[in-house]
C-alpha cells in the first residue's frame, strides 16, 4: 500500500512527460506537412502559374498546363503518331519525334512560345535576333537547362568540361585539356585513326568481293564500331576494349534516364534518390565505368612505379594524368575529373562521329554523282591505299570536306539550344 502511494507520483509524472512529447510531435508532423504543402505547391502551381501569366501579358502564347506533368501529355501524344522509323526520302522532317514540341506549337505561334517540361516553363523562340541578343550580351545569366545537366551528369559525371560551367573551375578544366586539341596535337592522331579504321574497310571489301561486286549490309554497327575503336586509342591508347564497355555503359544509362522521364514518379521531388530499380541499376553501371578507369590509371601508375614506362602515355587519359601532377596542377582538377572528362570525351567523340559518317554515308547512297566525285579526289590526293596517309594532305580534299559539312546541315548535330535562367 504505501509502495503504491510512493510510486503514484513517478507514474503521474511519465503520463503527463509522454503527453507533452505527443503534442510537440504532432505539432512538429503538422509543421512539417504544411511546409511540404507550401513547397509542393510553390514548385509545381503558384511559381509556374505566376511566370505564365507574366509571359502571356506580353503576348507570349501558352501550351496547355498540367500540374506536375506540365505539357508533357500533348507532346508525347503528338509524338506518337510519328513512326519511329523514317524512310529514306523523308529524312528531313524528323522535327516531330526530335522535337514534338516545335512542330506541334510553331505552326500555330510566330516566333515565340512558353511550354511547361514538367514544373519547369520553357520560352521557346526562332527569331535569330533574339537569340543573339540572350546569346552575346546576356550569356552570364542563362546557364544549362535543369534537366538537361542532370541528364548528361547522369551519363558522364558532374565534373567535366562539358558539365561543369561555374568559373574557376570551368577554365581550369580548359586549360588543362585545349593543348590536347590543338591542331599539332590532332595531327599526331592520324596513324591511330588509320589504324582504327583499315580493318572495317578491308571487312567491306571482302563482302563486296563475296557478292560478286554488289553487297547489301548495315553500315551503321560497324560505324560505330571504327568511331569507337578511334576513341579509345585517343583516349585510352591501347585499352580498347575499357573504351567499348565504358560506351555500352553509357548507352544502357541513357536508356533507363530517357524511359524515366515518361514516368509521372521522376517529376516527384527526391524520386531520383529513391532505391527504385532504374536507380539501382543506374548506380551499378556508373560504378561498373568508375572501376573500369581506375584500374586503366592503376595499372599505368604500377606500369612507372616497376619502370616498365617512364611515362602515363601520350593520349588523353596520359595527358589528364600528367596534369594532376604537375606545377600547373589545381584543386579544381581532381582525379574525379580525370575519370568525368574521359567518360565525357569517349561518349561525345564516338556518338557524333559515327552518327554524322552515318548520315553522310546515307547522303552519298542517295546522290552518287557525289561519291563518284569523292572517290576521284580521295585517290588523286592520297595516292595507293599502301600509301602512308600525311595530315597534310587532308587539307587538300575539297571535295569531301564539301559532302561532311553539307551533311552536317542537313542533319544537325544541336538543332536546339537550351538555356537555364
Amino acid at each position: 500500500m504505501g509502495d503504491a502511494v510512493d510510486n503514484s507520483p513517478v507514474v503521474t509524472f511519465a503520463m503527463k512527460g509522454s503527453h507533452e512529447f505527443q503534442k510537440y510531435a504532432f505539432t512538429i508532423a503538422v509543421t512539417i506537412v504544411v511546409l511540404t504543402v507550401h513547397l509542393l505547391l510553390q514548385k509545381y502551381l503558384w511559381k509556374p502559374l505566376r511566370m505564365r501569366r507574366i509571359m502571356t501579358k506580353q503576348g507570349v502564347a501558352a501550351a496547355p498546363f498540367h500540374i506536375v506533368v506540365g505539357s508533357l501529355p500533348e507532346c508525347f501524344a503528338f509524338m506518337s503518331k510519328y513512326s519511329g522509323d523514317l524512310h529514306v526520302d523523308d529524312h528531313y522532317d524528323a522535327t516531330p519525334t526530335v522535337s514534338p514540341m516545335n512542330t506541334l506549337y510553331f505552326p500555330k505561334n510566330e516566333n515565340f512560345f512558353l511550354y511547361a517540361w514538367g514544373s519547369e516553363q520553357r520560352l521557346t523562340t526562332r527569331d535569330p535576333e533574339f537569340v543573339k541578343e540572350v546569346l552575346l550580351t546576356r550569356s552570364s545569366d542563362f546557364g544549362r537547362a535543369k534537366l538537361n545537366a542532370y541528364i548528361l551528369g547522369q551519363i558522364i559525371g558532374h565534373e567535366s568540361l562539358a558539365t561543369v560551367e561555374e568559373d574557376p573551375v570551368h577554365a581550369t578544366h580548359r586549360r588543362i585539356l585545349n593543348p590536347y586539341f590543338f591542331p599539332e596535337a590532332i595531327k599526331a592522331m592520324v596513324n591511330s585513326m588509320v589504324e582504327g579504321t583499315v580493318s572495317t574497310l578491308q571487312m567491306w571489301e571482302e563482302k563486296v568481293k563475296q557478292g560478286g561486286g554488289v553487297a547489301e549490309f548495315d553500315v551503321q554497327p560497324d560505324v560505330h564500331a571504327i568511331s569507337g575503336k578511334i576513341i579509345s586509342l585517343a583516349a585510352f591508347s591501347n585499352d580498347f576494349e575499357t573504351g567499348r564497355q565504358i560506351y555500352e555503359n553509357q548507352k544502357s544509362i541513357i536508356e533507363i534516364v530517357f524511359k524515366s522521364l515518361g514516368s509521372l514518379l521522376f517529376y516527384i521531388p527526391g524520386s531520383r534518390f529513391l532505391p527504385t530499380k532504374q536507380n539501382k541499376e543506374v548506380a551499378r553501371l556508373q560504378k561498373a565505368n568508375h572501376d573500369l578507369l581506375a584500374n586503366v590509371i592503376e595499372k599505368r601508375k604500377k606500369a612507372i612505379a616497376n619502370g616498365t614506362e617512364v611515362s602515363y602515355g601520350n593520349d588523353l587519359l596520359g595527358h589528364m594524368l600528367r596534369a594532376l601532377e604537375g606545377k600547373g596542377a589545381s584543386v579544381d582538377f581532381n582525379l574525379k575529373s580525370v575519370f568525368n572528362n574521359a567518360e565525357a570525351f569517349y561518349f561525345a567523340g564516338q556518338d557524333t562521329v559515327a552518327s554524322a559518317m552515318n548520315f553522310a554515308l546515307l547522303m552519298l547512297a542517295r546522290h552518287p554523282e557525289w561519291q563518284d566525285r569523292a572517290r576521284k579526289e580521295v585517290n588523286e590526293v592520297c595516292g595507293s591505299r599502301n600509301d602512308a596517309i600525311d595530315a597534310a594532305k587532308l587539307n587538300r580534299l575539297k571535295t569531301v570536306s564539301a559532302v561532311q559539312k553539307h551533311s552536317c546541315v542537313l542533319s544537325s548535330s544541336k538543332i536546339i539550344s537550351k538555356k537555364h535562367f
